[in-house]
């Protein structure tokens, strides 16, 4: 799902049931177990989903349902009853199970049916609830905009209850869905899977009958209606040649709208193909990609069928890497949508890296640092504590920007692309079509790549916040001196262990090599008779940091009047000046501006012991004006 794009062409819009997704309300503030965001019934974990069939009536002007949905599920424990998620405010009218009549209650959000017999772990069951009402909720919104009206679901994280029978437990895929929808003869019904038949019902309406027989989660279900015009183009990757993967689009049948966009949208194909090559064929290419157009600020993920308001690249790259990460391989709870929204992100920058160039991709990951940056105390992993509204779950400085930073740090350790990408695709595919953790992910890459990732894990994953860095480079004796002294953001994370890359800059080449921190003041010194003209830290910028600040131990001679000798290793400095500084008042501070030392010069040469400051850049001042700098080593 994606945030923050604008409604450019949103220009008068009516939307009565549904506020911009991603301007989320803090509505469930009761976070009972990790996964979830509200109170579930246990008696949801006695079975197991196989199978949903939605057939219902709607429309395009309003959000009036009515119909049925038949859930076929195997026992898991025992059941005398059985229990399912729909909000209040729809209307129950019966229930039968295994085509038997059944007694029912529906109150707090939950049915419970009562089972004809004691059903036994292994034993199938059927059960079909008809029921109607007007969805009030998030999950089914509608709106007009010039003269056209559409209708949609968005059931990310906990509104597939707002308009069907169902159960929300992320871990549980149904193994497939049928999903019939009758509209009246004007609208098309935009939906999962493939399309199997048209039927014409009466003089007025006909039913859309879609089905998909991937396993699917219950909030990836959708529909969307519309006056839609049809749009259908063809990815060929070379893997599955020579069978293509159909991309159905529904546009919006607004005169002119197509011509206008087709070149945006054609690059659909481009992005299925490069995709299909970088992380794995296109795990629903037996079916079909598509997209369904409404009017809402983004984007969302529905398996097979992207809900989305335009087809801006990196909102389109963005949605289709959701088909790999969220729906082939879905977080396993909310607290790691991090596997769902961090991936997607990441993939709006490879594919600016392919598609256009690497300058068009460092913008993106600039802006993604600094939306990071943002949060100087969140985690990317959410926090039992922290688990108590959408707003966290879809935080955008967290889950999206920081989750896409983090994956680019580690593309840096691993420091092998072929490898990284050959990791990720052997992630997808120990997982596919099930569920993955943050811990999952980890184990997964750091088996495949021989890396202990667990310094990794507790830094960027479940550590807060970011480094600062300040860098101290000496050049002397065909001997080179590096130390980075390390500040963080967050207190609770007081040292980031990531090794860092360091270029040495030489007059007609460079190399780049790696330093790895032991304490927040480390020391590397190593061998080298080229003379060095600078260094550059991070140069691809694979780490989410403060600003670095770095410094040679070259003493800077700020004025004709003093001058500072002073050797990095040694712990006393030289002061020389003139008769107009005898007496005077002088202050070491550290970059910060703190105050570590103060002395007073009484001869025009004078030593300063220095034996009690730590490794690190001072700066010597008097009568608030700088009179030069030290570096300590």
């Amino acid at each position: 799902m994606k945030k923050i794009i604008p409604l450019l062409l949103l220009l008068s819009i009516n939307i009565t049931a549904q506020q911009n997704r991603f301007q989320l309300v803090e509505q469930h503030k009761i976070p009972d177990i990790p996964s979830s965001l509200y109170q579930q019934s246990n008696d949801l974990n006695n079975y197991d989903i196989h199978f949903y069939h939605l057939d219902l009536k709607a429309t395009n002007t309003n959000t009036q349902l009515s119909g049925n949905v038949i859930i076929e599920a195997t026992a898991v424990n025992k059941l005398t009853t059985f229990t399912c998620e729909l909000m209040d405010y729809m209307t129950v009218s019966s229930i039968k199970i295994n085509n038997q009549d059944a007694t029912f209650t529906h109150s707090n959000n939950i049915i419970i049916a009562q089972c004809n017999k004691e059903y036994k772990p292994n034993e199938n069951i059927k059960v079909q609830i008809f029921y109607s009402g007007n969805v009030v909720g998030e999950g089914y919104s509608y709106g007009t905009q010039l003269g056209i009206s559409a209708s949609w679901t968005l059931s990310e994280s906990i509104h597939a209850r707002d308009w069907f029978p169902c159960k929300q437990i992320l871990t549980d895929k149904a193994d497939s869905v049928f999903i019939d929808v009758t509209v009246p003869n004007n609208l098309t019904v935009a939906s999962n899977g493939i399309l199997k038949n048209i039927v014409n019902v009466n003089g007025n309406t006909k039913k859309y009958c879609w089905e998909t027989k991937y396993p699917i989660n219950y909030y990836l279900i959708s529909m969307a209606i519309s006056e839609y015009s049809q749009y259908n183009i063809y990815a060929e990757p070379q893997s599955i040649s020579p069978e293509k993967i159909l991309i159905q689009n529904f546009i919006f049948s607004n005169s002119g709208y197509l011509n206008q966009n087709k070149e945006l949208i054609d690059k659909t194909k481009n992005l299925v193909e490069f995709f299909s090559e970088k992380i794995g064929i296109y795990p629903f290419y037996k079916e079909k990609y598509g997209n369904a157009m409404a009017y809402f600020g983004g984007g969302m993920e529905h398996q097979t069928m992207t809900t989305l308001a335009n087809f801006g690249f990196s909102l389109n790259a963005h949605e289709l890497a959701h088909q790999w990460f969220g729906n082939y391989v879905t977080c396993g709870s909310w607290q790691d949508i991090w596997i769902n929204e961090g991936f997607a992100s990441y993939c709006e920058y490879i594919a600016l890296q392919h598609f256009y160039d690497q300058q068009t991709a460092d913008g993106w990951m600039d802006s993604a640092h600094n939306y990071a940056k943002e949060k100087p105390n969140g985690s990317v992993y959410i926090p039992f504590e922290e688990l108590t509204s959408e707003n966290r779950i879809f935080d955008y400085q967290l889950s999206y920007k920081k989750g896409a930073v983090i994956i680019h740090t580690l593309r840096g350790l691993i420091n092998n692309d072929d490898l990284f990408f050959e990791a990720i695709r052997n992630y997808l595919n120990t997982y596919k079509n099930n569920t993955a953790i943050g811990d999952d992910f980890f184990t997964s890459i750091g088996d495949f790549t021989s890396l202990d990732l667990t310094n990794f894990k507790n830094d960027w994953y479940y550590g807060k916040g970011f480094p600062t860095y300040e860098v101290i480079w000496k050049q002397e004796d065909n001997k080179l001196s590096i130390t980075i002294n390390q500040t963080t953001s967050s207190t609770s994370k007081p040292f980031f262990t990531q090794p860092i890359q360091i270029k040495l800059n030489y007059s007609d080449n460079s190399k780049t090599v790696v330093f790895e921190p032991t304490s927040t003041s480390t020391t590397l010194i190593f061998d080298t008779s080229t003379k060095i003209n600078s260094i550059e830290i991070d140069p691809n910028n694979y780490i989410l940091k403060g600003k670095t600040a770095i410094t040679t131990d070259i003493i800077s001679e700020l004025n004709s009047e003093t001058r500072i000798i002073h050797s990095p290793k040694k712990n006393s400095f030289e002061l020389i000046t003139t008769d107009k500084y005898l007496n005077n008042n002088f202050s070491i501070n550290d970059i910060k501006g703190n105050i570590i030392k103060r002395f007073t010069i009484y001869d025009k040469h004078s030593e300063i012991d220095i034996s009690n400051l730590k490794q690190g850049l001072y700066i010597i001042s008097t009568k608030n004006r700088i009179i030069g700098k030290i570096v300590k080593l």
